[in-house]
């Protein structure tokens, strides 16, 4: 990516849950304009290379480096750019929709938790080029599997808040996330889980819920209901054989658990990931 020129991709491609307005690469120069902006939509920039500097309206205050993501909010005031004597390289996308709506109306997006770390880079630069060319080339009926792929990316991205492994010295949150993702599907007793590790409990659940911008139980909901997308639309099954998979009593606790994390039924969501925009 080096002594490439800055470039932009528009499309405005968008179906009912989310539109990608446009995306590009752009270098950044050291500059002395410190002023808050406001985007007016979401957006989120990955550091391919360089390193500089983050602050908002929140009173976050962040050194970034390479393999750094920065997530952009439509209301909040924030000022990014690359650090004295040094330049940065930026992939970004710049996206609206009711689907990160409902996701920021639910705190899975927390604007107080912007900056995220993505690795190994050289991975991530490849996905993000991937997607950025997918989306130069969108045809209507790509609509809503674009829209997906760039969520599937900020969904990684929220699982590694910038600093996790500074703050916690023990080690005891990644591995309390590896712990729910081996055992999701069952009962887990969090209160066990925080003797563990020598913690008080109450301190357990808050420093993990800041940390990650979701709660003990919702990460785990959320692990399910990942999978549950998974079996209803990529493997086609019924939502009977999924609630089952699922350790669900019965396919109505399902749905209902179902619509009330995603905002549609199961059978709404399948509806809508195969039918063609």
């Amino acid at each position: 990516m080096k002594n490439r020129k800055d470039y932009i991709y528009k499309n405005s491609i968008n179906c009912p849950i989310g539109t990608i307005n446009f995306a590009g690469y752009h270098t950044h120069s050291p500059s002395k304009m410190n002023k808050m902006r406001y985007l007016g939509k979401y957006a989120f920039a990955y550091l391919i290379d360089g390193a500089g500097f983050y602050y908002d309206e929140f009173g976050n205050k962040e050194n970034i480096e390479s393999g750094d993501f920065i997530m952009v909010y439509p209301d909040t005031g924030h000022c990014y750019g690359a650090a004295d004597n040094t330049t940065w390289e930026t992939l970004y996308f710049v996206f609206e929709g009711q689907i990160f709506d409902y996701l920021r109306a639910n705190n899975i997006l927390n604007p107080k938790q912007p900056i995220f770390t993505l690795k190994p880079q050289i991975e991530w630069r490849r996905k993000l080029l991937k997607l950025m060319d997918d989306f130069r080339k969108a045809k209507p009926s790509d609509t809503l599997t674009l829209i997906i792929q760039l969520q599937e990316i900020i969904s990684h991205a929220l699982k590694t808040p910038k600093g996790l492994k500074q703050i916690d010295k023990s080690g005891w949150v990644q591995k309390t996330i590896a712990y729910i993702k081996e055992y999701y599907l069952e009962e887990i007793n969090y209160q066990e889980l925080a003797s563990h590790f020598n913690i008080n409990y109450d301190t357990f659940r808050k420093y993990f819920k800041n940390e990650m911008g979701l709660s003990l139980t919702k990460f785990q909901l959320s692990l399910v209901m990942e999978k549950a997308g998974f079996y209803l639309c990529e493997e086609n099954l019924s939502v009977k054989e999924t609630s089952n998979l699922l350790n669900y009593c019965d396919e109505f606790h399902f749905s209902k658990q179902f619509k009330k994390t995603t905002g549609m039924s199961p059978r709404q969501y399948k509806l809508l990931l195969h039918t063609k925009i």
